[in-house]
């Protein structure tokens, strides 16, 4: 998938025939932005922004930039997490855990642990 890779050139490093990977993942990447009229656009590549994607990332952006919701979040999926495997699994969940198992949430986040063992949060 094109906007899956962060550009960092180790494909290209290790690349026995030297595809240049990065270049033609940034044209896919301007490509699918393209519109499908247009002559440079290929047809069922690439991928457009839509709006739940949009909401998941603004979610996740205020998520880490304000630390009340932040450790929110932390203490829900510590309360919830363990419950999560025995929701009713949606379909793209069914095929991923097919060859994995589900991720366990701890019950208590990285800087509860911190602040019980007397660590400074800085």
């Amino acid at each position: 998938m094109a906007t899956a890779s962060t550009f960092c050139g180790a494909c290209e490093e290790v690349c026995p025939v030297k595809i240049p990977i990065v270049d033609i993942l940034r044209r896919l990447r301007a490509e699918s932005y393209n519109k499908a009229d247009t002559p440079n656009a290929v047809k069922g590549h690439g991928y457009k922004v839509n709006v739940t994607e949009s909401l998941t990332w603004k979610g996740w952006a205020l998520s880490n930039a304000t630390p009340w919701v932040n450790a929110l979040n932390a203490k829900l999926l510590g309360l919830l997490g363990p419950q999560l495997p025995r929701l009713p699994t949606p379909d793209i969940a069914k095929k991923w855990t097919q060859s994995r198992a589900l991720p366990t949430f701890a019950a208590k986040s990285l800087h509860v642990l911190a602040k019980e063992k007397g660590i400074a949060d800085e």
